[in-house]
């Protein structure tokens, strides 16, 4: 694929990077005995590793069937010099206009996230999404901030615009980073490392290659140094010795862990629990609607549903499906708002058994491409979704699909709400 397209800076190659990374770098660690996992290779667990595994190869093989559908039924569409010009700069004005809408939102839901906390630092990452302040505005700035960022940046074309966009950006890398957040930082850069790509610019091989050693390296010194205490009691000295701890072996290990979750889902579903057929993505596209009231609704919430949960079995479909693996592998984790986070390849399978996996890769890798054949340039409304709502769906490779139909929902209400008061300020742009 990447020979058609003549680059290897591709939404598809992003996603597959991501899955490919997540389940198969513990794999491929073990196997060629970097580290030691004795699960993996013995015992009860390790038949399920091996099920895992299998289901982790068909779902790359289904992904990249999709993929070449999607270029058998789309072709490129090319636009004359002088029209590609005049588009190309309207569009430009078009999403760095919707960028500042997306940061003013973020700056809003900041603020709402300061009012409940106060000194967000003086908490650690597991209090902050306990039981505790209503952390609703927070958990929105995370959902809107990096692709608002990332907007301005791409799209900015004065230098001073240049400047702001490149100053935000690195603003929000060291927060997110810094604060325990990775996801929220690494995947909207591999989003801009493509879309920078895409838009005609580029990337030299020593840097790609320095970037993705410095990555590997960063995941780790996080990891080590958000495990240290809470965001006040963190300083130089615990980031030195983090530093000093941190390995790429370790980083892979740690992203490879997903395998594990997939793994107990396939132990788990059918003979222990039910399939939820379907239930998590209507949970997931009902939570793409907003909660706007002054409280927060916990009818859902764990709390509510430990009870439930612990003597029906058929409650279990009204969890997260991230709650739900959590809740029968860490109960202690589950009860204190922690988690163990979900597995891509394993929703579909816990929705809809072995069909589930093939068929749902197969059309995710078919929506995928579609990105890759158009000129993000000339198409504003794919360029828009490609910077500030893409980035949320490589999340869920270790997430359920929650994930991205929330900042979805949210970001195209933040949109909807900024063009209509540009509207009626009569600025709008289209």
């Amino acid at each position: 694929v990447s020979k058609i397209f003549k680059t290897p800076y591709l939404f598809i190659n992003a996603y597959l990077l991501a899955l490919a990374v997540f389940h198969l770098s513990l794999v491929y660690m073990v196997a060629l005995n970097i580290v030691e996992y004795p699960e993996m290779i013995s015992g009860e667990m390790s038949k399920w590793y091996e099920v895992a595994g299998w289901y982790v190869l068909v779902a790359l093989g289904s992904y990249g069937i999709g993929n070449s559908l999607g270029i058998l039924v789309d072709k490129p569409h090319h636009l004359n010099d002088i029209s590609y010009n005049y588009i190309v700069e309207k569009n430009n004005r078009f999403i760095f206009i919707q960028g500042i809408g997306l940061l003013l939102a973020s700056l809003l839901f900041l603020a709402m996230a300061i009012k409940a906390y106060g000194n967000i630092f003086a908490y650690t990452r597991l209090e902050l999404y306990g039981q505790g302040p209503d952390s609703r505005g927070l958990r929105v700035f995370m959902m809107v901030f990096p692709g608002a960022v990332m907007l301005l940046y791409l799209s900015a074309i004065s230098k001073k615009q240049k400047i702001f966009g490149a100053l935000l950006c690195a603003f929000a890398f060291l927060l997110f980073m810094l604060s325990g957040y990775r996801s929220a930082a690494l995947f909207p850069a591999l989003i801009g490392a493509v879309v920078w790509v895409k838009t005609g610019r580029k990337i030299p091989a020593p840097v790609a290659i320095g970037s993705i050693i410095f990555v590997l390296i960063a995941i780790s010194v996080v990891g080590i140094f958000r495990q240290m205490g809470t965001y006040g009691d963190l300083g130089a000295e615990q980031l030195e010795r983090s530093y000093k701890e941190a390995t790429i072996e370790r980083s892979l290990a740690e992203m490879g862990s997903t395998i594990g979750v997939a793994a107990n889902v396939f132990k788990l579903v059918p003979a222990e629990s039910p399939y939820f057929y379907g239930a998590s993505y209507l949970k997931a596209l009902k939570e793409m609607v907003p909660n706007i009231g002054m409280s927060v609704d916990v009818s859902d919430s764990r709390t509510a549903m430990l009870g439930k949960t612990a003597l029906d079995k058929s409650e279990f479909t009204k969890l997260a499906p991230s709650d739900w693996i959590t809740f029968h592998l860490l109960k202690d984790q589950y009860k204190s708002g922690g988690g163990v986070g979900f597995s891509a390849i394993a929703e579909p399978y816990l929705n809809f058994g072995i069909i589930g996996v093939p068929v749902f890769f197969a059309l995710l890798g078919f929506v995928i491409v579609k990105f890759d054949l158009k000129d993000l340039r000339v198409n504003k409304y794919y360029y828009l979704f490609a910077v500030a709502m893409f980035w949320p769906l490589i999340r869920t490779v270790r997430n359920d699909f929650s994930n991205f139909s929330k900042p979805l929902g949210f970001i195209i209400i933040i949109l909807l709400f900024w063009n209509l008061v540009l509207w009626v300020l009569g600025r709008n742009i289209k």
